[in-house]
């Protein structure tokens, strides 16, 4: 009798504890309720009451330019100097956001040292030889940030044949 009882007992600790469990995970409500506006909307973690432990904000005003004109610009460190030199007379202003963010001089770098026109090209058809970049993209987010300014930049290179003095 008293066998039964504890697992009886122990049966009814599991069920309420799978019961908070699912109902934490089985919200599709995706509205800020308690309106704390830290952007976990519906998240298991705001249900959970902690924060979300990959997610990393760009607080854009906290980015401080690593140099302030094109002089400065030349003298930032780059493995794809011709290429960096070109973008820095031609695209300065976007050269100069990427730069800030290790991830977009990571994407950007990769992308003109094997001879991809952008990211885009690098991490959906990747040839051979080219596969390379596909984790430096990953690790900075195919859709985040540096991603997105790395495509910038390569479309402004481009335009102003900057990548081709690299190649």
């Amino acid at each position: 009798m008293r066998q039964r009882f504890r697992t009886w007992a122990g049966l009814a600790v599991l069920g309420l504890t799978s019961t908070v469990i699912a109902s934490a995970c089985s919200s599709d409500d995706k509205k800020d309720t308690e309106g704390d506006g830290n952007g976990q909307e519906g998240s298991i973690f705001k249900k959970l009451g902690i924060t979300d432990p990959e997610r990393h904000e760009t607080i854009f005003a906290d980015v401080k330019a690593p140099y302030t004109d094109v002089a400065g610009c030349k003298a930032f460190p780059s493995n794809v100097k011709e290429a960096h030199d070109c973008d820095c007379e031609k695209c300065f202003d976007i050269q100069q956001q990427c730069d800030a963010l290790p991830g977009c001089i990571e994407i950007a770098e990769c992308g003109i040292e094997i001879g991809c026109t952008d990211a885009y090209t690098c991490y959906l058809t990747p040839a051979a030889g080219k596969e390379k970049c596909v984790p430096i993209i990953d690790r900075w987010g195919n859709t985040g940030t540096a991603a997105a300014l790395s495509l910038a930049l390569s479309a402004c290179s481009g335009t102003n044949n900057c990548r081709a003095a690299a190649n």
